[in-house]
């Protein structure tokens, strides 16, 4: 096990180092670095997609990194290939961000993306997983018929949505909007920043999205406030273990702490009820980073509070190999973490009692008890097998969640 510690303090000490753009050479590998450190160090990699980054460090140490040769070049085999699909992402993120404003819907891109785009060098050693792009949920369909022309599809587990208002409530109650290639690219059409629980009146994002010029043509995308909401809330839902949201929020944190707008983060997330989730996770990232007197720029929200967030979620404790399955996800960190006794009644009322039209879309039968518990499993799964007195469907499983 201490290999792995160590493996786990390297990867954060480089995720630092290029987050902070730091000026100099990297961590180098710790001296006592063993064969137990080497596996470890791949399988960390590996699994949290960092293999670029680690790459990356070890060709500007000035002496060679006191490892193996078969370990460096795995991770370099590994980092090109994680180059290759960035690109291709990248380039189809513009395509896809183009015939969405060529058909007329307000879109703006975040997550990944957005720190390719902006982070110098966190920039250059993200690799881009989903690509998420939050549209006006007014245009929900007509973004889906461009996804779907572009030759993306969505899981079978999903209803009939009547309007946009339905769209716009079953996404932020139930499951995320995703649609998925055969290519294994995903993207994720957002309606908020924050995309479980109440979503509210309005959308002040959009207030706030700035023009790319950079690459190919311009694009849309989110301000930093919303990017930084964005990130924090992604790394708490799922579960404290990604390190990718750590990278992005720790990029902006450690550039733009100084000219953020504080007051807008506060307002947005107090006016969802993620407030204290959204200041203990920026506590924890600080931590993990390194990164020093952000908070103090903040609110701080009571003692008691910060007992019962870190004593539920142990996100000091988080598993970074993904070996065991995280404390959190979408309904328990939305129920949780959104707000106050009404906001979680609410929370339970909307997402534990689908509309009776929406499961009988998915199982073409009247909805009773079973069938509504068998939606909730289904939808908060991301995956159904049709019915079993149907032949070409046996075996067919749909997981719009594996790259997220």
């Amino acid at each position: 096990m201490l290999g792995g510690m160590r493996a786990v303090s390297f990867v954060l000490e480089t995720l630092s180092h290029f987050a902070k753009g730091v000026q100099g050479p990297p961590p180098g590998v710790p001296f006592a670095a063993d064969a137990e450190f080497e596996t470890d160090l791949i399988a960390l990699c590996r699994h949290q997609r960092l293999s670029a980054m680690v790459s990356e460090s070890f060709g500007e140490l000035a002496l060679p990194p006191t490892m193996s040769r078969i370990t460096v070049a795995r991770l370099d085999q590994e980092s090109e290939s994680l180059a290759r699909v960035s690109a291709r992402r990248l380039t189809l993120a513009r395509q896809v961000a183009s015939r969405l404003s060529a058909a007329g819907v307000r879109s703006a891109l975040l997550g990944g993306v957005w720190t390719v785009l902006y982070g110098g060098m966190a920039g250059k050693v993200r690799p881009i997983g989903g690509i998420n792009v939050m549209i006006d949920e007014a245009s929900w369909m007509e973004a889906v018929g461009v996804l779907r022309e572009t030759g993306f599809v969505r899981s079978r587990i999903q209803p009939r949505l009547a309007d946009s208002a339905h769209a716009l409530r079953y996404h932020q109650y139930y499951a995320p909007l995703v649609m998925h290639n055969h290519d294994g690219d995903v993207v994720q059409l957002r309606f908020r920043v924050i995309d479980i629980g109440d979503p509210g009146r309005g959308n002040p994002a959009w207030e706030r999205t700035v023009n790319s010029g950079a690459g190919e043509g311009e694009l849309t995308t989110v301000g930093r406030e919303d990017q930084l909401i964005q990130s924090l809330t992604s790394f708490g839902v799922d579960g404290f273990v990604g390190l990718l949201p750590v990278l992005d929020a720790g990029w902006l944190l450690a550039r733009h702490s100084s000219d953020l707008d504080w007051d807008y983060a506060m307002r947005r997330t107090r006016e969802r009820g993620f407030y204290p989730a959204f200041y203990f996770t920026l506590e924890h990232v600080c931590r993990l980073l390194g990164l020093g007197r952000v908070t103090e720029r903040l609110e701080r929200p009571p003692g008691w509070r910060r007992r019962v967030f870190h004593l539920w979620w142990r996100a000091g404790d988080a598993d970074f190999y993904g070996e065991t399955v995280p404390t959190a996800g979408r309904f328990s960190y939305g129920l949780i973490e959104g707000g106050g006794a009404l906001s979680r009644i609410l929370w339970l009322r909307r997402a534990l009692f689908p509309r009776s039209a929406w499961v009988r879309s998915v199982y073409g039968r009247p909805a009773n008890l079973w069938l509504r518990l068998k939606f909730l499993l289904d939808v908060r799964s991301g995956r159904r097998r049709r019915a079993a007195d149907s032949p070409e469907s046996h075996g067919r499983v749909t997981e719009f969640n594996e790259h997220r």
